[in-house]
């Protein structure tokens, strides 16, 4: 989903995304990975977050993208979180 929000974000603002999947990945472990992540962080508060990050790099292209996507997996491996336990009290 957040492939298809950086394509509408640089198609309504009229520019060419440079954001890749590595970083969108790497966003989203970024995210889950700070406290209290699992258990709160919802759809929606990832979305606006991710929203924000692309509109400071529109604005501000040459920021440093370590700060709004975290390290690329190549640089250092960050320990994966568990993403699907949230969910888990809802199944079974």
């Amino acid at each position: 989903m957040l492939q298809k929000i950086r394509d509408i974000h640089a198609v309504h603002y009229g520019y060419e995304s440079s954001v890749n999947d590595d970083e969108i990945m790497s966003f989203i472990q970024e995210e889950y990975a700070r406290p209290g992540a699992e258990e709160n962080l919802t759809v929606g508060e990832v979305i606006r977050n991710f929203i924000g990050a692309l509109n400071i790099l529109q604005q501000n292209p040459n920021y440093e993208r370590a700060k709004l996507f975290g390290k690329l997996n190549n640089e250092e491996k960050v320990p994966e979180p568990n993403i699907n336990s949230r969910f888990s009290r809802t199944e079974g």
